[in-house]
């Protein structure tokens, strides 16, 4: 997601996109789940966080480096000894180093199988120090292709993203947040009515709280991917070299 001042909509015309869901017994990036759970064992927050997941969080305040989870209780879930959020598997210190480094050989989405908090500022720092990715940072080659439900009518699924500046069918807000958001959702779909599915990747302003329930509320199915849609992609990358 490009963060600016204005939020931009698209159909998808069968645009190819990639969810992964589970993370199975299936080798991800040469880590398996084995691995993951052992090291999970021996990290002393993670570890705490698995138990706290099974067995119920403690009423009291936690400790500092417990907090980043406490937000994202109710989507932890405990699956082959692995802490989940969602569909991503948390990632024990020492694995850290080398996810970074299979996600910048392979270039994928950052909010693809796995994460740890602080997992985009590292990804960030990690791309920010390679030459050759700041050289070819809009040639990176598409992911493995997976496709999304199809939609059935034209708006029964829609791409939304912020943009900084004028692209076509706009809505201008003053602040990039999930108020301004739903704000103009309720007018496109008052408009041109409810669809089925909104799709956008990970920024804050689509991950919260209130605006799941928006997308519950309204019977929508909210589909987060941390790879823009090559329609969105293309006029990102085109309003931001003007």
């Amino acid at each position: 997601w490009q963060r600016g001042e204005s939020i931009s909509w698209c159909w998808d015309n069968g645009a190819v996109c990639e969810r992964l869901d589970e993370i199975g017994s299936r080798i991800v990036f040469s880590i398996t789940a084995h691995v993951i759970a052992k090291e999970t064992s021996l990290d002393s927050v993670l570890d705490r966080v698995r138990k706290w997941t099974q067995k119920g969080w403690p009423r009291n305040p936690v400790p500092e480096a417990f907090k980043p989870f406490v937000p994202h209780r109710s989507e932890l879930s405990v699956h082959k000894d692995c802490v989940l959020r969602d569909s991503r598997v948390e990632i024990p210190l020492p694995l850290r180093t080398q996810v970074l480094q299979l996600l910048h050989a392979g270039q994928p989405g950052i909010v693809r199988m796995k994460r740890w908090p602080g997992l985009d500022k590292d990804v960030e720092k990690t791309v920010l120090s390679c030459l050759p990715c700041q050289e070819n940072r809009h040639n990176l080659p598409r992911e493995n292709e997976h496709r999304w439900p199809e939609a059935r009518t034209p708006w029964s699924k829609i791409h939304v993203e912020f943009f900084g500046k004028t692209v076509p069918r706009e809505a201008i807000v003053q602040t990039v947040s999930t108020k301004a958001a739903v704000s103009v959702l309720r007018t496109l779909f008052a408009t041109h009515g409810i669809p089925d599915y909104v799709v956008n990747d990970n920024s804050t302003a689509f991950t919260s709280a209130e605006f799941a329930e928006f997308m519950k509320s309204n019977c929508i199915q909210h589909l987060n991917h941390g790879t823009l849609p090559s329609c969105l992609e293309r006029s990102s990358r085109t309003t931001s070299s003007e």
